[in-house]
Formats: C-alpha cells, sequence, structure tokens
C-alpha cells in the first residue's frame, strides 16, 4: 500500500462503530494529519422531509428515530473519536448514501483532499455506496478493514474481499498510523 499524504487525505465516517479502534484516535497525532471529517447519522425532522421510504430500511428506520434531533447523542460524533477545532462535521440529512445529495466531496476537493480514507458503519450499504461515489468523484479511497463494521461478520469480509477490494484500497489502521510517522504501540511506525 502506497501511504497517502495526510495533507491531502480526509477520514469520512459515515457513522462511527462504537467504540473505534483504540488507535484509530492516534492518527490525530500525524505530523500533518489527515483533513478530519464525519458524515452523521440523519436526524428526525429532516428524514421526514428528505429520506426517501422506499427501502426497506427506512419503513423500519424512520420510525425509531421519531425522538432523534440534531442534538441527540446517536447523531454525534462518539467521545471516543472526539470532535478537534478544525474538524468538519456534516450534518447528513438523507438516504441510504452518506454522500449522495451533500456537498462533501466539493468541499474535500476545494481543501485539495485527494484521498479518503472511509471507516465507520456499516460495510452492508453505506461503506460501499460512499466507495463507489467518491471513487466516481475521481478520489483514491482507502478501507481500513478493522475500523469498518457490519452484520453479520461473515457477510462483512465477503463485501471487503469481493466488492470493496476492487474500488477501493484495503488497509490496517495501523498501516495508516506507521505510514504517517504515528507510534501505534504494535512494533513499527
Amino acid at each position: 500500500m502506497t501511504t497517502p499524504d495526510p495533507a491531502t487525505t480526509a477520514v469520512v465516517l459515515p457513522r462511527p462503530p462504537a467504540p473505534p479502534s483504540p488507535r484509530w484516535h492516534a492518527s490525530r497525532e500525524a505530523p500533518a494529519r489527515p483533513e478530519p471529517w464525519s458524515c452523521t447519522s440523519p436526524t428526525r425532522p429532516a428524514a421526514d422531509r428528505s429520506s426517501n421510504r422506499r427501502a426497506p430500511l427506512f419503513a423500519r428506520l424512520l420510525p425509531a428515530l421519531d425522538h432523534w434531533t440534531p442534538d441527540h447523542r446517536a447523531t454525534q460524533v462518539i467521545p471516543e473519536i472526539g470532535v478537534g477545532p478544525d474538524d468538519l462535521v456534516r450534518q447528513r440529512n438523507t438516504g441510504l448514501s452518506p454522500t449522495h445529495g451533500t456537498e462533501t466531496f466539493k468541499l474535500l476537493r476545494n481543501v485539495g483532499v485527494r484521498t479518503i480514507v472511509i471507516a465507520g458503519i456499516s460495510v452492508n450499504v453505506a461503506i460501499p455506496v460512499a466507495a463507489t461515489e467518491a471513487t466516481d468523484e475521481d478520489f483514491d479511497v482507502l478501507i481500513p478493514r478493522d475500523a469498518v463494521a457490519g452484520a453479520p461478520a461473515a457477510h462483512v469480509e465477503s463485501v471487503l474481499q469481493h466488492t470493496l477490494a476492487f474500488i477501493a484500497t484495503l488497509c490496517t489502521v495501523d498501516d495508516l498510523l506507521a505510514g504517517w510517522g504515528v507510534a501505534t504501540g504494535r512494533g513499527t511506525a
């Protein structure tokens, strides 16, 4: 794997798994750390107006979001990752894709990002969709295998191996951190 330049790399988290890899937080120690970015979960008020209801997932999901507001804990970046003063956090009010219909790619391109690291949940829908859209937008895409989640586990491994490996570079959090010169506590860096 060629290590992406942190100065032109963004980390996109459709929704971070809880808890994320403790080593992931170490990326904040990179000498020129990647541009942080997060797409959080949709909130109910906007979901009423902006999410389609055709997908069976939404038929089950939207009623459960009735109490979600922009300040609800479930729509926030989890504390284990945190939000720094220079982080960009975009509220997401769209459907299955964490990036479709948003300004995410335009904004990343405007700040010089060429590589996107996608982590979080879920490998079932959001990560393959975001990776495909980012690739179509001419970004290099990296997916750390140990910073994504989905269900069931066998399906996650199958999607990583048989789908995502064809549209993104698969790596580990330690690969990225070592390439960025951050000690991982696992031998090298």
